[in-house]
């Protein structure tokens, strides 16, 4: 068998090596779109720490690097040499250790990650756990060719309203352009999010602290729902959520609820004048829901009608107390609570026959309509 020089050894090694380093220049972060991987903070569990540690080492990292880099780490050719002559990339700043990966084993798949992540974060009575949620949702940017699909994205927002983490949702969208997550391209986030406002004040039973924080959650809410990037465009086929009669509602009864029990700190938000805008904005968008649908307990899934209905029930009621002779097309207004009370009370009696308990949407529901204000 013909051998090689020992010069000629040399000269092949140093071209390898020189290709090698090549491949790792350091990669510019002057791109459109930075390639800086989110690290994450420490949580109360070790189970989730390892799937957010392997969601950023498995997909976040190698969806960042150049691609040369990427077939390094990915082709069986350059495992050993890997091992042999451990190597670096720069991203954004951070030096990272490159390990070769079998994608074919050893890469989880990446949407149950996530939802075991959130499930982990949902679990936790740490609620510090929960601020790893825009770092989770800015490396799925980075790793992914198309924003999350919406069933993802709602998954992860039902979680966290459930958890009492309205506040990080809001973030997440305040943060829109690093996050992906805008209101036009998941208006279901909407809807979920309006009775969760609401709920915010109930859960601290009425008390002006919590209806502080629900208020300022909703001016959150209502000032992205003005900024041009949460807006659909005009010729969508999503109707405007500034005009949803639930959404409307949901203002109206924080506001009027404020005004009502604390009349002598009532915010802006809380003034009579603001309550008697809500009123009206309401009527002129309640359309047929003037009158409330025949509701019935669904089959599965939230209870909307009660969820939604609440708040117009409480508001228009508590604005008849805050405004009295003032209050715009007062017979009408108390035409609908009447209805709307009578509805309410129904849906209430057939979901208690049917069992809902806690933890069950039946009984989610039922605790919004047992803790709404009735004064």
């Amino acid at each position: 068998m013909a051998s090689i020089c020992p010069r000629c050894t040399l000269r092949l090694h140093r071209a390898a090596q020189a290709e090698l380093r090549s491949t790792l220049r350091p990669f510019s972060t002057t791109s459109a779109r930075s390639k800086a991987v989110p690290s994450f903070a420490q949580t109360s569990s070790p189970d989730l720490d390892a799937i957010l540690s392997t969601l950023r080492t498995k997909h976040m990292i190698p969806a960042a690097l150049p691609k040369p880099t990427r077939r390094l780490i990915f082709q069986t050719k350059h495992a050993q040499t890997l091992l042999d002559n451990p190597q670096t990339a720069t991203l954004g700043g951070e030096e990272i250790p490159l390990h070769w990966i079998e994608r074919r084993t050893e890469i989880p798949a990446k949407r149950k990650l996530v939802k075991d992540a959130i499930r982990l974060m949902s679990q936790s009575n740490n609620a510090e756990d929960w601020s790893n949620l825009p770092a989770l949702l800015r490396g799925l940017q980075t790793c992914a060719a198309s924003p999350p699909k919406a069933v993802l994205v709602e998954f992860i927002v039902r979680k966290a309203v459930a958890a009492g983490e309205v506040g990080i949702i809001l973030r997440c969208l305040t943060s829109h352009r690093t996050t992906d997550l805008t209101l036009a391209r998941y208006p279901t986030i909407t809807r979920l999010l309006a009775p969760s406002v609401h709920s915010t004040a109930l859960a601290g039973e009425w008390s002006e602290d919590a209806l502080r924080k629900a208020l300022t959650q909703a001016r959150a809410l209502g000032l992205l729902l003005e900024a041009p990037e949460h807006q659909s465009p005009k010729d969508s086929s999503n109707p405007d959520p500034r005009k949803d009669p639930a959404l409307i509602g949901v203002f109206l009864s924080l506001s009027a609820a404020h005004t009502h029990l604390f009349p002598s700190s009532s915010p802006v938000e809380g003034s009579k004048a603001t309550v008697a805008a809500y009123t009206t904005r309401l009527l002129a968008n309640l359309g047929p829901l003037v009158q409330p649908l025949s509701f019935a307990p669904p089959a599965h899934g939230p209870v909307w009608e009660m969820l939604e209905s609440v708040p117009i029930w409480q508001g228009l009621a508590l604005a008849q107390k805050v405004l009295g002779a003032e209050c715009p097309e007062k017979e009408k207004v108390e035409s609908i609570v009447a209805d709307y009370g009578a509805a309410l009370s129904n849906l209430a009696a057939a979901l208690e026959a049917r069992g809902g308990g806690e933890g069950t949407y039946g009984g989610e529901a039922l605790k919004v309509w047992e803790g709404a204000l009735r004064i």
